[in-house]
């Protein structure tokens, strides 16, 4: 009699720990990106200052001060995908983040009335249903525009703007001649306005470093 109390015992403890395994999970952990490998990955692609790192759910929230503003990037935790990049304020504006809007509290419904059947609808009538109602599409991050890239091209290489245009990604190829005579080409990013690279004609020079802040 007590080894059957024992096997009950024993079978009870070994249930009690599975169930307990399934509901805390522990083999699951927190995000696979920690905030310094988010941080890496966002300096690689875009140059300035990284402001604050802020884990919210599945994501970082990465505050970014550039040359051209200052940004915040949502980054996925797991896989470090960058969602959006939203411009807060450009360069020498104050930092304004978008208040929430507040929730307005719903007022009470009144008590609805049963549905009386459709006496009128008659055998292979189609019922009408409801509008699909459709998902909000995501903005695209705000673009420099070709006046602001000008600019910048111009104030890192010395010289006179002569061509602005959009390159095949997110930049813009910007034109430049010096006073020299020589011209140059400036790659800017579109969104960031880091200075990818810079080229001649004759590509005999280069310079792939960023504008630092």
């Amino acid at each position: 009699m007590s080894k059957k109390i024992a096997i009950v015992t024993a079978v009870t403890v070994v249930s009690a720990l599975i169930v307990g395994l399934l509901v805390w999970k522990p083999w699951i952990s927190g995000p696979k990106w920690t905030e310094e490998e988010v941080i890496e990955a966002v300096r690689a692609k875009y140059s300035g200052q990284i402001t604050e790192a802020t884990l919210k759910g599945a994501s970082y929230y990465i505050g970014l001060k550039s040359a051209t503003g200052v940004y915040e990037l949502i980054v996925d935790a797991n896989n470090g995908a960058i969602h959006s990049v939203t411009r807060l304020s450009a360069k020498g504006d104050p930092v304004v983040k978008p208040k929430p809007k507040p929730t307005a509290t719903p007022k009470p419904s009144a008590t609805p009335k049963p549905t009386e059947p459709n006496t009128s609808a008659k055998p292979g009538d189609k019922e009408t249903k409801p509008p699909v109602t459709k998902k909000p599409t995501t903005e695209k991050p705000a673009l420099l525009t070709s006046a602001e890239a000008g600019k910048l091209a111009s104030k890192h290489v010395k010289g006179v703007v002569e061509k602005v245009e959009r390159g095949s990604g997110d930049d813009y190829l910007v034109e430049v001649e010096t006073a020299d005579g020589k011209e140059f080409i400036v790659q800017i990013n579109a969104i960031s306005g880091a200075i990818m690279s810079v080229t001649t004609d004759d590509d005999d020079s280069s310079d792939d470093e960023d504008d630092d802040t």
